[in-house]
C-alpha cells in the first residue's frame, strides 16, 4: 500500500511536470501574458459543483493558467471556462451523428472541441495526469494521448 505522504509527493511532481509543460508552450508559442487569464480557485469549484465532477489536478492547473484565455493557443477552438458545460452537450450531439458511438462515457469530460468536428476527452477518475482520447467527426476511432500535459505540449507543437 502506497503511504498517502507518498501519493502527495508522486502528485506534486507531476504537477511540476505539468507546469514546466505550460511555461514551455508559452515560450514555443511566444504568448503574450496580457492575453493569458486563468480561472480563479473558486470558479474552478464552482464549475466542479455545477457539473458534479472532481477535475483532475493537472486539469485544474491548466484552468488555473488559461481557463479564460491562453492568447493564440487553441485559436479556433472551444475550451474556456465558460464554454466547457456547452461542450459536453455539443460531443453527444457530434457522436450521435456517428452509427460508431451512439453512448459516450458518463466519466468522460470533454475540454476541447474544434470547429465543431473534433474533440478531447479524458475520463475523471483515471488519474491526476490522465489520458486524453480524441474523436475525429467521420473516423471510427479515438486518437489517445498517454497524459493531459502530454496532449498539451504535442498541440503546441502543431503550432509552430
Amino acid at each position: 500500500m502506497v503511504s498517502t505522504c507518498a501519493t502527495l509527493t508522486l502528485v506534486l511532481l507531476d504537477l511540476d511536470t505539468t507546469m514546466v509543460k505550460i511555461e514551455t508552450i508559452k515560450e514555443k508559442l511566444n504568448l503574450n501574458p496580457k492575453k493569458i487569464k486563468g480561472c480563479s480557485e473558486s470558479e474552478i469549484r464552482l464549475l466542479e459543483e455545477r457539473l458534479g465532477v472532481n477535475f483532475p489536478y493537472a486539469y485544474k492547473f491548466f484552468l488555473g493558467m488559461m481557463g479564460h484565455s491562453a492568447d493564440h493557443f487553441f485559436l479556433g477552438s472551444d475550451f474556456t471556462y465558460n464554454e466547457l458545460e456547452q461542450l459536453q452537450d455539443w460531443a453527444k450531439e457530434l457522436l450521435g451523428e456517428s452509427d460508431e458511438y451512439p453512448n459516450f462515457p458518463a466519466d468522460a469530460f470533454v475540454f476541447i472541441m474544434h470547429q465543431g468536428y473534433q474533440f478531447f476527452f479524458f475520463y475523471l477518475n483515471e488519474s491526476d495526469n490522465p489520458t486524453v482520447y480524441g474523436y475525429l467527426e467521420g473516423n471510427s476511432y479515438f486518437d489517445k494521448f498517454e497524459k493531459f500535459d502530454d496532449f498539451l505540449l504535442t498541440s503546441a507543437d502543431s503550432f509552430t
